[in-house]
Formats: C-alpha cells, sequence, structure tokens
C-alpha cells in the first residue's frame, strides 16, 4: 500500500459536463437492446458461495457506491481510462489514480464514511471500513488454505468501444440472482448519471456491454500482477502453422464440475490456451466451431447449478491437429468465466525458451478449473495418445471435476 503525498500536484479539471446523458450505441440497431431498471432488491444476487466471497462482495459494492459520485466529474472519468493504458486488459488500479488526484481519494474516503452506517448491524453490505486504505488491506479471497490478495481496480468493460465524452456506467459488482429471475442470468446491477447528478438504478448484460458507448466501470477486485501485464509478443497471433493437419480434430465431450463459482444461474465452464511449436513460436489454437476463427478461450459447456457434482456431455471443438506431435506442446487451463470482471492469472509456462501466459476474466483468482495456475502449467493436450487411443481423460487439480478429449475424424 503507498502513501499518498499531500503535496503532490494536482491536474486542474478542464470540464464539468459531458456532451449527453443518454445511453449512446455505436449502431442504431442496438437501441432494441432495451437496458431493463432495477425494481426490487429481490433481483440482486446477495447469495454468495461462502463468508469470504461474500466479503470481497460486500467490500466492491461499497467502493462502488463511493466512488460513483466521483464520475460526475469527467475528469475522474479520463484518468480511470487513462490508467488503463499501463497493461492490456483494461484495468485501472484505483490507487494509482488517487496518487494522482488526492482530491479524489479525499472524497472516496468521505463517502465511505458517510455509506458505512446506510445498512443495519448484521447487514451483509454493512462493512465497516474507515477509508479506502482501510478497505483496501481488507480486500482479499480465503478458499481453503489459500488466501488471494487484491487491489481495488475499475475494469473498463468496453474499453475498445467507448467515447469518453459520455458519463460512464457504475457497476458495483452485484449480478441479478438468476435462481428468482432466469429470464435475467447474467444481467448487472448498475448505476446510470443523470443530468441533474442524480443516478438511475439499470440492469445490463455483457451484450448490451460490448455495443454500449458509455464507458462501462465496473468495481473490481484486482491482480497486481494484472495492472502492468502486457499481451506477451511471444503469441504471434491466430494463425494456425503450415504444418496443420485438417482431417483430424479435437474435440472435448464428457466433464463434471464439483464446484460451483457462480451463486445462481449456470456455471460456464471455458477454456483458454497457447500451443508452442518446435520453431519457437506460439500461437492461440482454440476455436468455437470447426472452420471459425481461432480465439483466446472459448465456452465449452454451460452447467446447471442444479448439475454441479454429476456427469455430463457436450461436444465442442478445441484443436485442429498440430503435428509434429512430439515438437508441439499445447497447453490449457478451465476456468469460470466472469464477463464482468478482469483478467487474473490462470498460468505460465515455457518450451524452447518461449513463455507463454494464459488469462481469463474471473471473480475471483480461485475460479479456475483445470490446473492450479499458482504453479508452472505442465498439462498439454496429447495428441499422440489422443491420436493412437481416440480419447484422453484428464483429472482437473483439487478434485474439482474432470474433462476428456477426443479424436474426431471427419
Amino acid at each position: 500500500m503507498f502513501a499518498v503525498i499531500s503535496c503532490q500536484k494536482e491536474k486542474l479539471p478542464e470540464s464539468n459536463s459531458y456532451s449527453t446523458y443518454d445511453l449512446v450505441w455505436d449502431n442504431t440497431q442496438w437501441k432494441s437492446l432495451q437496458i431493463s431498471p432495477a425494481t426490487s432488491s429481490d433481483e440482486f444476487d446477495q447469495f454468495w458461495n461462502d463468508a469470504s466471497e461474500g466479503a470481497v462482495k460486500a467490500k466492491l459494492y461499497t467502493l462502488g457506491l463511493a466512488v460513483r459520485g466521483l464520475v460526475t466529474n469527467p475528469e475522474f472519468s479520463k484518468a480511470v481510462i487513462a490508467s488503463t493504458k499501463s497493461n492490456d486488459f483494461n484495468i485501472a488500479s484505483l490507487e494509482m489514480v488517487f496518487k494522482e488526484y488526492p482530491s479524489f481519494l479525499k472524497e472516496v474516503n468521505s463517502n465511505l464514511i458517510t455509506n458505512r452506517d446506510m445498512h443495519e448491524a448484521g447487514h451483509p453490505l454493512n462493512i465497516q471500513v474507515s477509508s479506502f486504505d482501510d478497505l483496501a488491506k481488507k480486500l482479499n479471497y480465503i478458499d481453503k488454505d489459500t488466501t488471494y490478495p487484491y487491489i481495488p481496480a475499475i475494469h473498463v468493460v468496453n474499453g475498445d468501444n467507448l467515447s469518453m465524452d459520455l458519463p460512464p456506467i457504475v457497476c458495483p459488482n452485484i449480478y441479478v440472482n438468476a435462481n428468482k429471475f432466469p429470464e435475467l442470468d447474467e444481467y448487472v446491477y448498475a448505476w446510470k448519471l443523470e443530468s441533474d447528478g442524480s443516478f438511475k438504478e439499470i440492469l445490463i448484460n455483457e451484450e448490451q456491454s460490448l455495443h454500449l458507448k458509455n464507458p462501462i466501470f465496473a468495481i473490481d477486485n484486482a491482480e497486481i500482477g494484472m495492472i502492468h501485464r502486457k499481451r506477451e509478443s511471444t503469441i504471434l497471433g491466430m494463425k494456425p502453422l503450415k504444418g496443420l493437419n485438417t482431417t483430424t480434430q479435437f474435440h472435448s465431450c464428457e466433464y463434471r464440475l464439483n464446484y460451483a463459482y457462480e451463486s445462481s444461474g449456470y456455471s460456464e465452464l471455458c477454456m483458454t490456451g497457447a500451443i508452442i511449436t518446435g520453431q519457437n513460436q506460439a500461437y492461440f489454437y482454440l476455436r468455437e466451431s470447426s472452420g471459425s476463427s481461432i480465439e483466446e478461450w472459448v465456452n465449452l459447456s454451460n452447467c446447471p447449478h442444479d448439475e454441479i457434482g454429476t456427469d455430463k456431455q457436450h461436444w465442442h471443438f478445441v484443436s485442429d491437429q498440430w503435428t509434429p506431435y512430439y515438437s508441439v506442446y499445447a497447453y490449457w487451463n478451465c476456468f469460470e468465466r466472469d464477463w464482468l470482471s478482469g483478467s487474473k492469472n490462470l498460468g505460465t509456462a515455457t518450451q524452447y525458451g518461449t513463455p507463454i501466459y494464459l488469462y481469463g476474466k474471473m471473480g475471483n483468482s480461485g475460479d479456475w478449473y483445470a490446473f492450479n495456475p499458482s504453479y508452472t502449467l505442465s498439462t498439454v493436450i496429447n495428441y499422440q495418445t489422443i491420436y493412437s487411443n481416440w480419447v484422453e481423460h484428464y483429472d482437473f487439480n483439487s478434485s474439482k471435476g474432470y474433462l476428456k478429449i477426443w479424436r474426431v475424424e471427419l
């Protein structure tokens, strides 16, 4: 934790209003994606998996209440967006922003003190914190014997498709309770700034976030290692090598998840991966379907909340055949994706002196399924074994489940 130096020079505000307070879409066709008003606290997902996760969510909500007033000042929005340039994942460290703008920190501290008694004693959102620094020190998640420390941050969800002239939408990291409202699965609670300085409570989903030009500021529990992380230049891109044999493919099918990281709705079994070739080159290699573009991650299957712990089947394309088998290393990991959260570490590996770094959007650092990213990745897709035996069974670390990958012939 840093100490803010009171004599630090602060930039003077250049503007005090936005060009419009309406929602703006990147194309008129997306206006049909109607924003829903939040009408009842029963909509909000306050049934978190455990006390530790609930404590993290409650702190993020509390911080969101304290931060949202800052977006009335366009200079704060510009400072947040500028801070995301320290990494390639659109994550802004609030500590970095407040170091440059001490007056913003002062306002947040004042708001925290004002808001901390809004909820009666015993309410999960009654968080007794005295300052931003106090909250930051307590922002960690305990999963069994592992403690994951976080830093308070803002994930600019649509960082590659926004207008800095529009007021941000602030999301305090609270999802709709999909058990009560299944039609609103994956919707999140948010605040929209009105022209009179008040805030309107709304619900938005990922599709809407991709087409809104208003910056979407999600209050985030970020990993400190991601604040300065760049997408590795060693991963050359998405194009397969000339030696690729497309008559044989590899698909996932049977799986089981023994943990649900979503407290309602579906658990998304997602996969990320990168391959290192014998030519000392690294590529992403996953596809959503045969012939589709190569992606950094794919969604293998959605598992209903009440089917956690049961064996399931769902065919999904994973990889083309990369040859020669003996010289390629296709690393991978599986995780529970959270579209609102910033990217977190999913493991590293090195072959032929070439490193790869995997990552994915997760609510908590422990929301991985296959392999513990705290250790160097060592499990690869065994193309030779699968080709010879038609299938390989992969047990996940920490008894989190399993996945089978099959050989498929066209």
